[in-house]
């Protein structure tokens, strides 16, 4: 189930990216997008239980619970959308733009920690 919402993002966009002002587009698209972090959520979770270096699991438990903000995010975008549509965008944007910003501080403690 993990690849699965990711492999429909293409998808999605395009269709989002034809009808930006459509109600159907928007919600699936912003769904499409809540179900990929989710799916890097429990594949995250599973993969930090079994995890020999107690430092690195608890970086992975930390990025992790950064991640439920991410869903939360796409999920009232998803709802707004069911009032304005185009909104599902900027919320795409804001969670993709969140994921960048806690890829590059992941990074950078992992290299203080060298």
């Amino acid at each position: 189930m993990t690849l699965l919402p990711m492999s429909l993002v293409p998808i999605t966009t395009a269709w989002f990216g034809e009808f930006p002002n459509s109600v159907a587009p928007s919600v699936t698209y912003g769904l499409v997008y809540v179900l990929s972090v989710g799916a890097l959520f429990n594949l995250s979770h599973i993969v930090s239980k079994h995890l020999a270096n107690p430092v690195v699991q608890k970086r992975m438990r930390r990025v992790n619970r950064s991640r439920i903000g991410l869903i939360a995010i796409g999920l009232v975008g998803t709802g707004l959308a069911f009032i304005w549509p185009p909104v599902t965008g900027g919320m795409v944007l804001v969670v993709s733009g969140g994921w960048l910003f806690l890829r590059a501080v992941v990074h950078v403690r992992a290299l203080e920690d060298l």
